[in-house]
């Protein structure tokens, strides 16, 4: 159906880059964006801070392989999703089931580190959660990608982190924090 349109919207850059060079097409580069009412967000900054890493999302072997790294390094993680346990087991692994709407948005806020990690069609993009997790206040910890860092400055405004290892010393050291240095971040 790409003949019947003008305009072709994309929100990673490599995909309009095709769009553009391997079929000559007009496009548009639209991020993800986020948007929660007054009301909702007032509520949310008066959350109590629970100190610790939570991911919000479903499982897959490559989630569960870089959870596993994390969880062997000493570090505890929240896991909200569906069927977490068939992946990864031990006292470390909190695991929760899913949360949807005003109770995601709270899980969002309220822990110290929201881990963000990209399903393979978005490694070098950005996702819905680029903007969730800043949008209520969260301290995002990231998968370093070329689109995100445009959004947000590295360790002032989010955190990215190259590899496990790098990702595992990230949390150390923001769960390290006084509470007021974690506001600094919100």
């Amino acid at each position: 159906s790409i003949e019947w349109y003008d305009l072709h919207f994309t929100y990673n850059r490599e995909i309009q880059k095709r769009l553009e060079n391997d079929f000559k097409l007009k496009t548009q580069y639209l991020p993800f964006g986020f948007e929660i009412s007054d009301e909702l967000m007032n509520g949310l900054v008066q959350l109590p801070e629970e100190n610790s890493v939570c991911f919000i999302g479903n499982p897959d072997r490559i989630r569960a392989k870089f959870i596993n790294s994390l969880l062997n390094d000493g570090i505890a993680i929240n896991l909200y999703g569906n069927h977490w346990s068939k992946f990864v087991s031990g006292p470390r692994a909190i695991i929760h089931p899913p949360v949807y709407a005003e109770e995601q948005w709270k899980t969002l806020r309220k822990y110290r580190v929201q881990l963000n990690m990209m399903r393979i069609h978005n490694l070098d993009s950005h996702n819905m959660r680029t903007f969730e997790v800043p949008g209520v206040g969260g301290i995002m910890l990231s998968v370093n990608t070329p689109e995100q860092i445009l959004f947000f400055e590295d360790q002032k405004e989010a955190f990215f982190y190259d590899s496990e290892s790098h990702c595992a010393d990230l949390i150390k050291q923001i769960i390290a924090w006084s509470p007021h240095e974690a506001n600094a971040i919100r």
